[in-house]
């Protein structure tokens, strides 16, 4: 009877144990469990997660999911007894702010899930402006931009770092020290004569096309606040006839493989070129069809990665990094180009797109950190260590028309106020986007003239008119 008594409990504890539901805990870098994490601490130190109760000896998946459902993944290995320490982070150091969900999945399907918020930093507390947020390099030129910065401490002692659009960053230098006035505000013109670096070696501000930040920080005893602002040069004139310039100030560190669609390229792994020209290399692309980019590439040493970027210039605007036209393919830790790491992603090609011939530019990138990794935004000026290379994009529509002109489609008047006529030869549809690909007009139409009223601000947009068979878009500028 005891011993009867003995093995029920045994298999009542051994259910208990087995039926026990998974659970995943959340951790800060001091081993503090959180509910919520400053944003650059999300990318930079990351966030431990502890789970008990899934499947032993196993690999189990940790998915973070943000708040516009985009996801990054990792992995973790669980032990004998169905618990594991992972470890996960943001993919830059602006991560989206809001509750983001982060997930365990086990071979069993087994999940458990906990939240974090993702917050501004508290120290973030500066109002800082620049105008204007756009100007062409010429315009900068002649003119720069001016800074305005409100909220510091009275007669604050001030340090302002700028950013380029390659993600190096250089300290303004002036010929004295930067004070607030006795109101905490200050202000800065900001042009080509600038000094910034360091005191012993400073150089003005280049004119390079792209998004420039700019941080200010409040240098007052026992003070750490801080703010923020960023703003884009632009080309003088839209034009896909030549790209911005890009360069290494380091060695480099050879693209080996490309294989996108039919582009298939080898390049040797002792290559000594900064920049090759592949524009010559072209592939077959088709609005709305996907296709699958796969990247080798040489790290800059065994123990570091490179991170591997696509730029295309969808729109026809001689911009290569456009909100939408920038792809983080992925990362090699280590990689000699020839072993058998890789990178690979799919790449869909927009309803926005021009037809025609498109540039693509591919970027790798030595990124300082192996976990909190540097992702490139910028398609243009100089990177450290790496090597970029230009290929061709021949893109059509489904019926694989890239000639624009063969396609009866006009606009005018060209650039307009809102207020235009669009003239087609059959029926369709006509949709309006900005130049980051969001839908913010859609009417069907008849073949014939129609007419077209718009509320938008000044700006550049893009008019796609969508047959049975046919897809066209155009620029227009609103003014």
């Amino acid at each position: 009877m005891k011993n009867n008594l003995l093995i029920i409990l045994f298999l009542f504890f051994g259910l208990f144990v087995k039926a026990q539901s998974p659970e995943i805990r959340l951790y800060d870098y001091n081993a503090v469990e959180i509910s919520s994490i400053i944003e650059y601490w999300f990318w930079a130190a990351g966030v431990t997660v502890e789970g008990s109760g899934f499947e032993a000896n196993s690999e189990l998946e940790l998915i973070i999911t943000d708040p516009n459902d985009g996801k990054r993944y990792f992995t973790a290995i669980t032990d004998e007894n169905g618990n594991f320490n992972g470890w996960v982070n943001s993919k830059t150091n602006l991560s989206i702010l809001g509750i983001h969900t982060i997930s365990a999945i086990d071979a069993k399907a087994n999940t458990a899930d906990a939240e974090i918020e993702v917050i501004k930093d508290p120290a973030e507390t500066l109002n800082v402006t620049i105008s204007p947020a756009e100007i062409t390099l010429s315009e900068f030129e002649q003119s720069g931009v001016d800074l305005t910065v409100t909220g510091l401490n009275p007669e604050a002692l001030l340090k302002i770092n700028i950013g380029y659009p390659s993600g190096k960053g250089k300290e303004v230098m002036p010929a004295s020290d930067l004070y607030a006035d006795v109101k905490g505000s200050f202000s800065l013109h900001i042009d080509p004569t600038t000094p910034i670096g360091a005191s012993f070696a400073t150089s003005g501000i280049p004119s390079i096309e792209g998004v420039w930040n700019i941080s200010v920080f409040d240098y007052s005893e026992g003070e750490d606040s801080w703010g923020r602002c960023e703003f884009r040069m632009v080309r003088d004139i839209e034009s896909i006839d030549s790209y911005c310039e890009v360069s290494l100030s380091g060695v480099a560190l050879p693209i080996t493989s490309v294989n996108f669609g039919q582009i298939s390229t080898n390049t040797s792994s002792d290559d000594a070129n900064a920049y090759i020209d592949n524009t010559s290399v072209i592939t077959n692309v088709t609005i709305g069809e996907s296709y699958t980019m796969r990247l080798s590439a040489v790290s800059y040493a065994s123990y570091s990665a490179n991170t591997l970027t696509a730029f295309i210039d969808w729109n026809h605007n001689g911009t290569l990094d456009d909100e939408g036209e920038v792809y983080s393919i992925g990362s090699v830790l280590g990689s000699t180009g020839i072993d058998d790491q890789y990178v690979i992603a799919d790449i869909t090609v927009p309803e926005i797109a021009v037809s025609g011939s498109t540039r693509m530019r591919i970027l790798n990138a030595y990124s300082p950190s192996s976990t909190s990794m540097f992702w490139p935004t910028g398609a243009c000026g100089e990177y450290g260590d790496g090597q970029i290379q230009d290929f061709t994009l021949n893109v059509s529509t489904s019926t694989g028309i890239g000639d624009v002109s063969k396609i009866s489609f006009d606009v005018s008047p060209n650039p307009n106020n809102g207020n235009m006529i669009v003239e087609t030869q059959t029926m369709g549809v006509i949709k309006i986007f900005d130049i980051s690909g969001n839908a913010l007009y859609s009417k069907d139409v008849n073949s014939g003239k129609t007419d077209i009223n718009v509320f938008l601000k000044s700006g550049i947009y893009l008019l796609n008119f969508k047959s049975k068979t046919q897809s066209v878009t155009k620029r227009i500028l609103i003014k």
